[in-house]
Protein backbone atom coordinates (compact mmCIF):
# COMPACT_ATOMS: atom_id res chain seq x y z
CA UNK A 1 0.00 0.00 0.00
CA UNK A 2 2.80 2.43 0.86
CA UNK A 3 4.54 1.71 -2.44
CA UNK A 4 1.35 2.34 -4.42
CA UNK A 5 0.65 5.67 -2.72
CA UNK A 6 4.32 6.64 -3.13
CA UNK A 7 4.27 5.93 -6.87
CA UNK A 8 0.99 7.82 -7.31
CA UNK A 9 2.46 10.74 -5.39
CA UNK A 10 5.66 10.68 -7.42
CA UNK A 11 3.76 10.69 -10.71
CA UNK A 12 1.59 13.51 -9.46
CA UNK A 13 4.66 15.48 -8.37
CA UNK A 14 6.22 15.09 -11.80
CA UNK A 15 3.05 16.21 -13.54
CA UNK A 16 1.99 19.07 -11.25
CA UNK A 17 5.11 19.91 -9.25
CA UNK A 18 5.92 22.97 -11.34
CA UNK A 19 6.28 26.04 -9.13
CA UNK A 20 4.21 29.10 -10.02
CA UNK A 21 7.38 30.90 -11.15
CA UNK A 22 7.52 28.47 -14.08
CA UNK A 23 5.07 30.68 -15.93
CA UNK A 24 7.56 33.60 -15.88
CA UNK A 25 9.61 34.88 -18.82
CA UNK A 26 12.65 32.59 -18.88
CA UNK A 27 14.41 30.82 -21.73
CA UNK A 28 12.87 27.38 -22.35
CA UNK A 29 16.18 25.57 -21.77
CA UNK A 30 16.27 26.51 -18.08
CA UNK A 31 15.07 23.88 -15.65
CA UNK A 32 13.16 24.33 -12.45
CA UNK A 33 14.23 22.03 -9.62
CA UNK A 34 11.63 20.74 -7.25
CA UNK A 35 12.75 18.77 -4.16
CA UNK A 36 10.40 16.14 -2.83
CA UNK A 37 10.97 14.08 0.31
CA UNK A 38 10.36 10.43 -0.49
CA UNK A 39 11.15 8.48 2.64
CA UNK A 40 12.29 8.86 6.19
CA UNK A 41 13.84 5.52 7.07
CA UNK A 42 16.66 3.86 8.95
CA UNK A 43 19.93 2.26 7.87
CA UNK A 44 20.06 -1.52 8.30
CA UNK A 45 23.12 -3.56 9.32
CA UNK A 46 24.69 -0.67 11.23
CA UNK A 47 26.15 -2.97 13.92
CA UNK A 48 27.45 -5.44 11.34
CA UNK A 49 29.14 -2.76 9.23
CA UNK A 50 30.37 -0.33 11.89
CA UNK A 51 30.90 -2.73 14.79
CA UNK A 52 31.47 -0.81 18.02
CA UNK A 53 32.95 2.26 16.34
CA UNK A 54 31.24 5.58 16.93
CA UNK A 55 28.92 6.98 14.31
CA UNK A 56 30.90 8.82 11.61
CA UNK A 57 27.90 11.07 10.85
CA UNK A 58 25.65 13.49 12.73
CA UNK A 59 22.49 15.30 11.60
CA UNK A 60 22.23 16.91 9.02
CA UNK A 61 25.27 15.34 7.30
CA UNK A 62 24.64 14.28 3.70
CA UNK A 63 25.07 10.60 2.80
CA UNK A 64 25.39 8.89 -0.57
CA UNK A 65 23.20 6.11 -1.92
CA UNK A 66 24.40 3.63 -4.50
CA UNK A 67 23.21 0.30 -5.84
CA UNK A 68 24.92 -2.97 -4.87
CA UNK A 69 23.30 -5.40 -7.35
CA UNK A 70 25.85 -8.18 -6.71
CA UNK A 71 24.95 -8.51 -3.02
CA UNK A 72 23.75 -12.12 -2.61
CA UNK A 73 21.21 -11.31 0.10
CA UNK A 74 19.27 -8.80 -2.02
CA UNK A 75 19.92 -7.82 -5.65
CA UNK A 76 18.07 -4.52 -5.02
CA UNK A 77 20.45 -3.50 -2.22
CA UNK A 78 21.30 0.14 -1.84
CA UNK A 79 24.34 1.01 0.25
CA UNK A 80 24.43 4.11 2.43
CA UNK A 81 27.86 5.77 2.71
CA UNK A 82 29.32 8.97 4.07
CA UNK A 83 30.59 11.52 1.60
CA UNK A 84 34.10 10.18 2.40
CA UNK A 85 33.10 6.65 1.34
CA UNK A 86 32.65 5.03 4.78
CA UNK A 87 29.87 2.47 4.49
CA UNK A 88 27.17 2.86 7.16
CA UNK A 89 24.85 0.04 6.10
CA UNK A 90 21.97 -0.45 3.68
CA UNK A 91 18.50 0.91 2.97
CA UNK A 92 15.78 -1.56 4.11
CA UNK A 93 14.85 -4.14 1.46
CA UNK A 94 11.29 -2.91 0.86
CA UNK A 95 12.51 0.63 0.19
CA UNK A 96 15.48 -0.60 -1.84
CA UNK A 97 13.12 -2.34 -4.25
CA UNK A 98 11.44 0.99 -4.98
CA UNK A 99 14.63 3.09 -5.13
CA UNK A 100 16.90 0.70 -7.10
CA UNK A 101 15.11 1.24 -10.44
CA UNK A 102 15.21 5.00 -9.85
CA UNK A 103 18.96 4.96 -9.26
CA UNK A 104 19.45 2.68 -12.25
CA UNK A 105 17.46 5.13 -14.39
CA UNK A 106 19.75 7.96 -13.28
CA UNK A 107 17.38 9.89 -11.02
CA UNK A 108 19.17 12.16 -8.58
CA UNK A 109 18.36 10.88 -5.08
CA UNK A 110 19.76 12.86 -2.17
CA UNK A 111 19.86 11.69 1.44
CA UNK A 112 20.90 13.18 4.75
CA UNK A 113 21.04 12.03 8.36
CA UNK A 114 18.11 13.11 10.51
CA UNK A 115 19.05 11.24 13.68
CA UNK A 116 21.21 8.67 15.43
CA UNK A 117 20.67 6.63 18.57
CA UNK A 118 22.70 4.17 20.63
CA UNK A 119 20.00 2.48 22.70
CA UNK A 120 18.13 0.18 22.77
CA UNK A 121 19.70 -0.65 19.41
CA UNK A 122 22.15 1.46 17.44
CA UNK A 123 20.46 3.17 14.52
CA UNK A 124 20.97 5.87 11.93
CA UNK A 125 17.87 7.54 10.52
CA UNK A 126 17.96 9.18 7.10
CA UNK A 127 15.65 11.15 4.85
CA UNK A 128 15.75 10.49 1.11
CA UNK A 129 14.73 13.19 -1.39
CA UNK A 130 14.42 13.37 -5.16
CA UNK A 131 15.11 16.41 -7.30
CA UNK A 132 12.78 16.61 -10.25
CA UNK A 133 13.95 18.83 -13.10
CA UNK A 134 11.15 20.04 -15.32
CA UNK A 135 11.84 21.89 -18.56
CA UNK A 136 10.06 25.24 -18.56
CA UNK A 137 8.76 24.91 -22.12
CA UNK A 138 7.29 21.47 -21.45
CA UNK A 139 5.70 22.72 -18.23
CA UNK A 140 4.06 25.65 -19.96
CA UNK A 141 2.76 23.40 -22.76
CA UNK A 142 1.39 20.95 -20.20
CA UNK A 143 -0.46 23.69 -18.32
CA UNK A 144 -1.94 25.12 -21.52
CA UNK A 145 -3.49 21.81 -22.62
Amino acid sequence: MKRRSFMIGLCGAAATGVPSTAMGHRPPDQRELSKRALFSTYVTNVDTVLGHRSFPVVPPDPVRLHRVPDRSYDPHSIAVETTKGVRLGYVPTNIGRVLAPMLKAGLDLKAHVIGTRNAPRRAIEIEIEIEIAIAMEAAVQYRET
